[in-house]
């Protein structure tokens, strides 16, 4: 990510950006939906030191509301979905309205929506 070149040229201090270093995470609310365009096909993210859990899987997305580059952790119904549905990241460039559904009782993980959305010209 650290070649990322931004999208998105306003000035920050008077001074052009010249490509994100870093993106913020885009945490989605249970039942609300939320708008995205995917930049790039999904990645494993860092493994954390003296941590047991296995990194997180990440896609960078635009967030279509606010137009701010941001990253998604992608968990694992999500993943599976696109892959499914997208083979060889054919969800790259495709515009989503997703929503983070309720856990329900004994799972593990939080169901997604997906709908596949007509980008503007």
């Amino acid at each position: 990510m650290s070649n990322k070149k931004a999208t998105n040229d306003k000035a920050r201090g008077g001074f052009k950006v010249k490509r994100l270093v870093t993106l913020p995470l885009l945490k989605p609310a249970i039942d609300k939906e939320f708008y995205i365009l995917i930049q790039e096909p999904i990645f494993k993210g860092k493994e954390l030191k003296g941590s047991d859990m296995e990194a997180a899987h990440l896609v960078n997305i635009i967030n279509l509301e606010t137009g701010q580059e941001m990253q998604l952790i992608a968990n694992a119904v999500l993943r599976s979905t696109l892959e499914e549905e997208y083979p060889e990241a054919g969800y790259v460039g495709k515009g989503f309205a997703l929503t983070k559904e309720a856990k329900p009782s004994g799972k593990k993980y939080n169901p997604f929506t997906v709908v596949e959305i007509e980008l503007p010209d």
